[in-house]
């Protein structure tokens, strides 16, 4: 059984209703474009968080506190048959501090029409930001 092809306009649907609901803060939206155990994959890092618990407390804790300082604009957007790719400018500006700027691409898989997670290719201190601890403990070294 070969995967499932989606059309542009659903994919790129489905990525804009979950960038509006993380952008928002709405944890049940967040969660619900969601596979029931998803996986995020940070590049070169080469650390993954998965499963539905670790993926709720990370969302969690960004929507009440990191995302607060961390903000993301869409410069670009790629899409395949069953995968939407983001080119994004992140920008972290925490309290009176001059703010940091870094780009990173976000590859999301779409299964059953839901996203499968996310391939985060980007830069380590960025990553460390968006996923600061306990949910940077949670990350584990990513089987290639």
């Amino acid at each position: 059984m070969g995967k499932t092809v989606y059309s542009k306009d659903k994919l790129l649907a489905l990525s804009m209703q979950r960038f509006a609901a993380v952008s928002s803060g709405d944890l049940d939206a967040t969660m619900a474009v969601l596979v029931d155990e998803p996986v995020f994959e940070l590049h070169p890092a080469g650390l993954q968080l998965s499963g539905h618990a670790d993926v709720l407390q990370y969302y969690k804790q960004f929507l009440a506190s990191a995302g607060h300082a961390i903000s993301g604009d869409i410069i670009d957007t790629f899409v395949s048959d069953s995968a939407v790719c983001l080119e994004l400018r992140m920008t972290h500006g925490a309290d009176d501090d001059a703010p940091e700027y870094f780009r990173m691409i976000a590859v999301q898989p779409v299964e059953n029409g839901r996203f499968t997670g996310e391939r985060l290719y980007g830069d380590e201190r960025l990553f460390r930001l968006m996923f600061p601890n306990p949910v940077w403990s949670l990350f584990q070294p990513l089987e290639i």
